[in-house]
């Protein structure tokens, strides 16, 4: 019995899990014959299968191998069939789709760009601007030939009917080229309808905003050339003209007698630079000349007599851009002829600033001083503070006279870019004159937005002409 098993056990060992487990019900059916435990290799022809010389057993095991493994072969084929299917499925299918719409969306863009289509864009975008053009046109038209058109219902009938009959035309004109859209809420829902593919309806929404917005611009530009005109001849009117000469004559008192102080307080002191007394003489004069200066133009111009002072009316829109250029260029030419005839008599002395002064500096201080001047001639001007008097004129002067003495030793105490700059071209030096310009500029600017819209924001039609300045 010992000696079969072993022969089992030598026998089986280099067999696999199959072939093992089939020997194992071998080896049960070799007890179970074995009533008497001992049988022997010899004697039991039977059960040589043990040994796998039995042929009926062995080609039982080989079958049931085989069958295994064809089992196994075709298992593994029909995953990996299941497998490639669903890889083609899940990749193959989808690239397949988006080259499709791929295609299509080709397709599309070059039906877009072909001539009829271009042609439907530019006719798009005609009838668009000349129905806007239309439009917004009348709509203008109409405010401006009757002022209260935001409250009178036969301005909206004119605007609605001029809408109308645009509208038809720009459709007419353009129904058999592109369909006549003219707006771009109808090519969006023809393209919803699919009356018109999205790449062409993209085109149409340019053409017509492309079209809406030139003819806004030229509508623009149109007015804009209108208004400039309208204030261009106010400009050249008889009483702008007597309004320029007032200026110039103005211009002229204050810097030929400004100028001339500083230049007598000189000769008549050696040390003048230095000289406190100096200081106030000069002051003194530039007070009362100043004083007289735009009282004498004050119901002709507003008396102005200062670049900077007309800068800040025309900020405040006290007076029109082409009468503001006009009133500068009366203002520099009268200093400058001021100044040439005091370089008759000597050397013509130039604002100038220490050394141990900035350029930033002086600019500040210099915009400081012309704030305060433009504020007091805003606000003695105000009709709301009563006419006009010889008051106004003195009490400008008055600050101007102040402000010389605070920073005569600084930066001269200009205010006045005129000033500076006759001294300036007659005398030969524009060393830091960018100073005397913006500084007082800036100050002048900040004085006329500050009275106008914040201290006093109401606007006074009698302002607006230059009277009462």
């Amino acid at each position: 019995m010992n000696k079969a098993k072993k022969a089992l056990a030598k026998l089986t060992a280099p067999l696999d899990a199959g072939e093992a487990s089939l020997m194992e019900h071998v080896h049960h059916d070799i007890n179970q014959e074995s009533t008497d435990g001992s049988i022997s290799i010899e004697t039991s022809s039977e059960y040589v299968a043990v040994g796998l010389h039995s042929r009926p057993r062995e080609e039982k095991l080989e079958d049931s191998i085989n069958s295994e493994n064809a089992f196994l072969e075709d298992y593994q084929g029909a995953s990996v069939t299941a497998a490639n299917a669903s890889v083609a499925e899940r990749v193959i299918e989808p690239t397949l789709v988006m080259f499709e719409a791929m295609a299509s969306l080709t397709s599309r863009l070059e039906h877009a760009v072909k001539p009829d289509a271009l042609r439907a864009y530019l006719a798009e975008f005609i009838s668009t601007f000349l129905y806007v053009f239309a439009a917004v046109g009348s709509a203008m038209a109409s405010r401006k030939m009757m002022p209260d058109a935001a409250t009178d219902p036969s301005a909206l009938v004119a605007v609605a009917v001029a809408s109308a009959f645009a509208f038809s035309v720009a459709v007419y004109a353009a129904a058999n080229i592109s369909g006549g859209h003219v707006n771009p809420a109808v090519t969006f829902g023809m393209a919803v309808g699919r009356h018109i593919s999205v790449p062409m309806a993209i085109f149409y929404w340019i053409s017509q905003l492309v079209g809406s917005v030139l003819a806004c611009l030229l509508l623009k530009v149109a007015t804009a050339m209108a208004s400039l005109t309208s204030r261009l001849e106010h400009a050249v009117k008889p009483d702008a003209l007597r309004a320029y000469l007032a200026e110039f004559i103005s211009t002229f008192l204050y810097v030929f007698a400004a100028v001339g102080s500083a230049m007598a307080s000189r000769k008549m002191m050696p040390d003048a630079a230095t000289d406190p007394s100096a200081l106030v003489a000069v002051a003194i004069a530039s007070a009362f000349a100043f004083s007289v200066a735009v009282y004498v133009a004050a119901n002709i111009s507003g008396g102005h007599v200062n670049p900077a002072v007309t800068f800040g009316m025309a900020v405040g829109r006290h007076i029109s851009v082409p009468m503001a250029i006009f009133y500068w260029i009366s203002q520099l030419v009268g200093s400058v002829l001021a100044c040439l005839l005091l370089k008759v008599a000597t050397h013509v002395p130039v604002h100038g600033i220490p050394q141990e002064m900035t350029g930033f500096g002086a600019s500040i201080l210099e915009g400081v001083m012309t704030f305060t001047l433009v504020y007091t001639v805003y606000a003695v001007g105000d009709p709301r503070h009563g006419p006009l008097g010889a008051i106004g004129p003195l009490a400008i002067g008055c600050i101007l006279g102040a402000n010389v003495l605070s920073s005569g030793p600084f930066t001269g105490g200009s205010m006045n870019p005129a000033y500076s700059f006759g001294s300036a071209l007659v005398g030969g030096s524009f060393k830091n004159h960018v100073v005397y310009w913006v500084g007082p500029l800036i100050g002048a600017a900040l004085a006329g937005i500050l009275y106008d819209y914040v201290v006093f924001p109401v606007q006074v039609p009698g302002i607006a002409d230059g009277h009462g300045v």
